[in-house]
Order: C-alpha cells, then sequence, then structure tokens
C-alpha cells in the first residue's frame, strides 16, 4: 500500500485514480504500473489516498514510487519516495 498526502494548500490534480502512480526498479530500471481508471483525481489539501500496488514479478531490490500531477499554473508536482523488498 501507498499513502500519498497532499500537504500543501492548494488542490492538485492528477491524471488517473492512481494519480499517476509509477514504480521503478533501481537496480535494474524495470518499470511497473498500477490499475487505474482513467478519470482526473483531485486531491484537496491535507487530503490522503491510498494506493494498493501489487506486482508478483517485481522481485526483491531496491525501487522508487513516483507520482506527477497534471500541469498547472504551479506547473507539473512530483512526489517521490524509494524502498525496499526484501525477499
Amino acid at each position: 500500500m501507498i499513502t500519498v498526502k497532499n500537504n500543501g494548500d492548494e488542490t492538485l490534480v492528477f491524471p488517473d485514480s492512481a494519480l499517476g502512480l509509477e514504480i521503478q526498479n533501481t537496480n535494474t530500471g524495470v518499470e511497473y504500473g498500477a490499475p487505474a481508471a482513467q478519470v482526473i483525481t483531485e486531491l484537496e489539501p491535507e487530503q490522503s489516498k491510498e494506493i494498493m500496488w501489487q506486482d508478483d514479478s517485481a522481485g526483491p531490490g531496491d525501487y522508487s514510487a513516483t507520482v506527477h500531477t497534471m500541469p498547472s499554473n504551479s506547473g507539473i508536482i512530483t512526489a517521490q519516495v524509494n524502498f525496499e523488498i526484501t525477499g
């Protein structure tokens, strides 16, 4: 489970229901996505959303999870976190 929280003071707009989540194995470069409905999704200030991610082909290693907002007056906002899957 990956939780994304809007710590800012403006509403963030994302391109899909998984907030444009991209996951990458930082050792191999293999990229993974999350199932998502193609619907514009908003996160109000202080609101959070949990995204379920599971991929049986993702083995042990170091990973990064990244979300990107849609373009706005503030530009594109990106948030990233690194995590590890152990065997």
